[in-house]
């Protein structure tokens, strides 16, 4: 596939334009763009605005081969070697700009012409399977702009008529429409001189030079601010980037590897699509553009899209026939707000074309100086993906007895992180997705070349669709995300009640304990018979089905009674945790109308007495004990309600989950992820308030475990934490994220014996796993993840299924029974490594919340793929290849700083990822209205001489400018809430915050103020403090590389020109300087011996060179 020689502007093109124009009142004649006038005098040609930004690009990356335009030209027939490079030599000579180098000269770059030098064309003897090899090998080989010659040119003959010329430019010279230029004159010059004729091309009357300098003075007219005006109104308001997935962290400075996948739409399809247009009275080009346009707000989710788009930037026909780097991209808006049909969309992407086209002279690095969009080294300014269409494919040309066809060499490296190369051909469309190799692995490209199809089938197809419900997935992909993935289907007792499995156990063993607490046991039998006793109690109170009965208790024998109790009673408890405020208490027990609590007596003065029933399990024993110790009669069924559990609510008014007891079994009985037997025993670590004590008591007295309690104080005292689980026997558990982060981190061989290790609750580090891993692993360690609303668990991960080297844990699979869909705000299953929300479903499902029904419809959903609800978690997950679910945060947690959204899981992978921090969380703080800044607390391994600020400089070498949290707090330990989490309500409010564009700080050191002076200088600015951002002042590429030459030469130093990407105030900068001055004396050795490898490299690619060549021949 070509790169821009999809420029080339047919006739049919230019008169489309033209009809659109006038049809705007726009016609080219009437746009005001001068004619291009033959420059006078003989001072060097000025570079123009496109020349200028590689000429910044090759300072920034110096040897880079990313601009390389290389070519095969296939040569089939007879071929005379000497003619063909008299050919090549004489279009040399004809364009200037083909024997052009570039230098600096009184403070600017200009273009050096230089004489005619002969071009060798070296002719080489290979097999036919060597080309590959041998059109990368010359692709990869740099150009120098400042030596020249920038065209290199070697002929591979592979047969007697089988001749392949590779030809290879850098694109500051040439451009796509150039190289339909040099074949036309090519194959004129080769028949003329074949035959003994001299040249029949008429001489040039401009060259690029006299382009350049008509550029340069045009955008110091009148002409170039009433672009600028409309440009900045159509771009305002933009998002500054576009964030599609990435399978790999992005690197901190944009990187060019690139890798690309080709793919073909058949004629048919084509057919319809052109078919579709002309009803729609659109270009092809406007179809598959919106459909890409889809395609890319179905990967990020955004609706709102900016695309670039190369065109020929030859709007004056004396540029036609120049050879040169005419080039420029147009920055095209997609507007998909609204659920538009399809018709709709390329209705308003014809506009956005149009308009786009009217102010095209405008080059695109002169629409970044005056946009001034938020800079970020990893990432281009403006748009990171582009599209690039051709409607005028390659063409066998013959002269003579020979035919020519040409194509463009993939070189490996992409300018962008993702082009979309396509092509209308005669066989079809063409398309090919360029991509960079450092965030995208083949396989993402590869679904994705999937998806457009599979969408431009459904556009073709279904146009009258809206855009939002177009099928994106191929049909095999939908089937496994909807069902493959959710085959979890297993025989549970889904027919009985809880309490029904603990009666059972407690009629086969009798004898075996169920529950340990404080020292004291209560077999199965002891524990049955004094929850029958409560239970008939309460029936005489009026407890049945579905009534809900106050449960306040402590952690104790008498939580397990009550809640059986009230179970077997036909009730359904509500935890009311003894620690909670009495405010809280009061609402929860007016919210759910509760007319008894079940309580202990110390704790009666923390409940609300008015019209309420207060059973204590203590004081009222006697009465209790009075009562028949006989199993009820059941009066319930599996779809009435075992206990509804509070949560907090994101208003702050908390609201209680229902869970029926089929929801129960589902977790506990016959499930994949812990298969608990009589043998286990079974920590009680968790509050009754918190749904994790659901798993832990029915996961125990429902298959024949032993329940065992560990108190409050232990759990948070890692060592006896510790000592506790061995002296008690403890072979499964559940612990919270931050608890097991602690008793990982002080004893790692806490949980050596266990069987069954689940960890969740939020997001896992996989730092501490691994420490558990290495220092005394028990036999299965999940990592289970599950809202309230899907009862305790609905995923679940086996550690030791990932590599050793993996950063985010994932998820996993739904649990046995459940289901799990990541979907689009639209509920369509999004591709795999694409971000969407995460929806539940299947046995596991609350019946909604209690009181609560507009908030009950708006999170569960009837689940449209399967029978039942679905319920919205709120969490913006992704698929991994295999399935497995990775978390990513919170969709409420999503935030953006400067433009750019941020992950805040990112940013604490940043920070653990520094030896020195033991935990850290990142938040996003709001002390003032509108007011928006990361905040990261943090642990560090020793508290003595760790410096918060060297903190901040350290992660700049890990994370982007924007990603830098505002203020980092150090702190001894994170507060947890009584369930074990972090509890973000009580991090501290960070003092002395203060934003990077701080008030005015004058220099304070010579160096300051040396690099001071230099952007003073090159600013035009008198005042300017050493916190102030460079960019924020105004500067763009072209100031960056004056400030990088004038800081080298004032300082006697060398730095690449990234580094100023990278510190962009004068404080950060000179600090990096100082750094590196200190380490420069250690590196000096080192840079010699890399100069004499670099010379030695470029002297054995040319001996290369030199062998390859056989000569000349015909």
């Amino acid at each position: 596939m070509s790169r821009f020689s999809k420029l080339a502007m047919s006739k049919e093109k230019r008169a489309l334009l033209d009809k659109m124009l006038q049809d705007e009142g726009m016609a080219a004649s009437a746009t005001g763009i001068s004619r291009i006038e033959k420059r006078t005098g003989d001072r060097p040609a000025r570079l123009s605005s496109s020349q200028q930004r590689l000429w910044f690009l090759d300072k920034m990356e110096p040897n880079s081969t990313s601009y390389n335009m290389p070519y095969r030209i296939e040569l089939q027939g007879p071929l005379d070697a000497h003619v063909l490079e008299k050919a090549l030599n004489e279009i040399v000579e004809r364009h200037e700009i083909l024997r052009t180098s570039f230098a600096a000269q009184d403070g600017e770059t200009v273009q050096v012409v230089h004489s005619m030098q002969a071009v060798a064309m070296p002719l080489v003897q290979a097999d036919r399977a060597d080309l590959p090899r041998l059109a990368m090998a010359e692709a990869q080989q740099p150009f120098s702009l400042t030596q020249g010659p920038l065209l290199r040119a070697t002929l591979v003959r592979t047969g007697e008529l089988e001749h392949t010329l590779l030809l290879t430019l850098h694109h500051i010279v040439f451009d796509g429409w150039s190289m339909n230029i040099l074949l036309k004159e090519l194959t004129v010059l080769y028949e003329a001189f074949a035959k003994g004729a001299p040249s029949p091309l008429a001489e040039l009357s401009l060259q690029y030079g006299d382009y350049a300098e008509w550029q340069q003075d045009w955008l110091n007219g009148e002409g170039r601010q009433k672009q600028v005006s409309y440009w900045k109104e159509t771009l305002s308001g933009a998002p500054v980037v576009l964030d599609l997935p990435a399978d790999h962290p992005r690197p901190l400075v944009q990187t060019h590897r690139g890798g690309n996948v080709s793919f073909a739409l058949p004629k048919e399809l084509a057919a319809e699509l052109k078919a579709w247009s002309k009803q729609e009275d659109v270009t092809l080009f406007m179809t598959l553009f919106s459909a890409f346009s889809v395609l890319l707000s179905r990967y990020s989710g955004q609706e709102d899209l900016l695309v670039g788009a190369p065109f020929a930037g030859r709007s004056q026909r004396e540029a036609e026939g120049m050879i040169g780097f005419f080039v420029n991209t147009l920055v095209l808006r997609a507007d998909l707000s609204g659920e538009p049909l399809m018709a709709e969309l390329a209705r308003r992407v014809k506009d956005a074309v149009t308009g786009a086209l009217s102010h095209q002279e405008l080059p695109f690095d002169k629409l970044v100086e005056e946009l001034q969009p938020a800079r970020d080294a990893s990432r281009s300014p403006l748009f990171q993906v582009m599209f690039n269409f051709l409607d005028s494919p390659h063409e066998e040309q013959r002269f003579g007895d020979l035919s020519l066809t040409h194509g463009e060499v993939l070189n490996g490296t992409a300018k962008f992180d993702l082009t979309l190369y396509v092509e209308d051909g005669a066989d079809g469309i063409h398309g090919n997705f360029e991509y960079n190799r450092d965030l995208y692995e083949a396989a993402t490209i590869e679904r994705m070349a999937g998806h457009f199809r599979t969408l431009l089938e459904s556009i073709a197809a279904r146009p009258q669709v809206p855009v939002t419900q177009l099928p994106l997935l191929t049909e095999a992909e939908w089937e496994q995300a909807v069902h493959g993935w959710n085959d979890t289907k297993t025989p549970y007792p889904q027919d009985r009640c809880i309490h029904q499995l603990a009666e059972q156990q407690a009629g086969q063993h009798p004898d075996a304990v169920a529950t340990v607490f404080g020292g004291t046991e209560l077999t199965y039998a002891e524990l049955n018979a004094r929850a029958n006793q409560l239970a008939h109690h309460l029936r005489g109170l009026g407890v049945g089905p579905d009534a809900l009965v106050g449960l306040c208790v402590e952690r104790s024998h008498d939580m397990v009674i009550g809640m059986l109790g009230i179970l077997k009673a036909g009730g359904a408890y509500v935890p009311l945790d003894p620690a909670y405020p009495q405010e809280r208490l009061l609402f929860m027990q007016q919210d759910t109308g509760l007319g008894v609590i079940v309580a202990q007596e110390h704790l009666a003065e923390r409940l609300p007495q008015d019209g309420v029933k207060l059973i204590c399990l203590d004081r009222d024993a006697a009465v209790i004990g009075g009562e028949s110790a006989e199993n009820p009669e059941p009066l319930t069924s599996a779809e009435h309600l075992a206990y509804v559990v509070y949560t907090s609510g994101s208003t702050g008014v908390p609201k209680g989950v229902l869970v029926p007891h089929r929801a129960i079994n589902r977790l506990v009985c016959n499930t994949d992820y812990a298969q608990l037997g009589a043998d286990d025993v079974v920590a009680q670590v968790s509050n009754s308030s918190f749904d994790a004590a659901t798993f832990e008591v029915w996961g125990a007295l429902a298959n024949g475990g032993k329940l065992v309690g560990v108190g409050k104080d232990i759990a948070l005292m890692p060592k006896e934490f510790a000592a506790e689980l061995k002296a008690q026997g403890i072979t499964a558990m559940f612990i919270t994220t931050a608890l097991f982060n602690q008793l990982a981190g002080v004893v790692p061989d806490a949980f050596a014996n266990l069987r069954h290790l689940l960890v969740g609750g939020e997001a896992v580090d996989a730092r501490w796993m691994r420490e558990v891993i290495q220092h005394g692993a028990p036999k299965r360690l999940l990592n289970a993840y599950g809202p309230t609303e899907s009862t305790t668990f609905a995923t679940w991960q086996n550690v030791y299924d990932l590599a050793v080297d993996v950063v985010n844990i994932p998820i996993g699979l739904p649990i046995a029974n459940t289901s799990a869909y990541v979907l689009d705000a639209h509920l369509q299953p999004v591709p795999v490594g694409v971000a969407g929300e995460l929806y539940l479903g299947g046995d596991g499902v609350a019946q909604g919340y209690l009181n609560r029904r507009e908030l009950t419809a708006e999170r569960f959903l009837q689940n449209p793929f399967a029978e039942g609800l679905l319920y919205k978690t709120g969490d913006l997950v992704r698929r991994l290849p295999n399935g497995a679910i990775e978390y990513i945060s919170r969709l409420d947690h999503q935030v953006k700083v400067r433009g750019f959204r941020i992950e805040l899981g990112e940013i604490e992978q940043g920070i653990q990822s520094l030896a020195e921090i033991r935990e850290v969380i990142a938040v996003v703080r709001e002390d003032e209205p509108g007011d928006k800044r990361v905040v990261a607390y943090v642990v560090p391994e020793q508290a003595e001489g760790f410096s918060a600020q060297e903190l901040r400089g350290r992660l700049k070498e890990r994370l982007p400018e924007y990603m830098l949290p505002s203020a980092v707090v150090v702190m001894d330990v994170l507060p947890l809430t009584v369930n074990g989490k972090v509890d973000r309500q009580a991090l501290p409010h960070p003092q002395g915050l203060q934003a990077e564009t701080a008030e005015y700080v004058a220099p304070r050191t010579e160096t300051e103020e040396i690099v001071l002076a230099v952007w003073q200088s090159v600013l035009g600015l008198t005042r300017i403090g050493i916190h102030d951002n460079f960019f924020d002042l105004g500067g763009h590429s072209l100031l960056l590389i004056k400030v990088h030459e004038g800081v080298q030469d004032k300082l006697q130093t060398q730095f690449s020109i990234v580094e100023l990407f990278r510190h962009t105030t004068v404080y950060t900068l000179t600090k990096f300087l100082t750094q590196q001055q200190t380490q420069e004396p250690a590196k000096t050795a080192g840079r010699a011996e890399e100069s004499q490898a670099r010379a030695q490299s470029k002297k054995d690619v040319l001996n290369r060179r030199k062998q390859l060549s056989k000569g000349r021949g015909k």
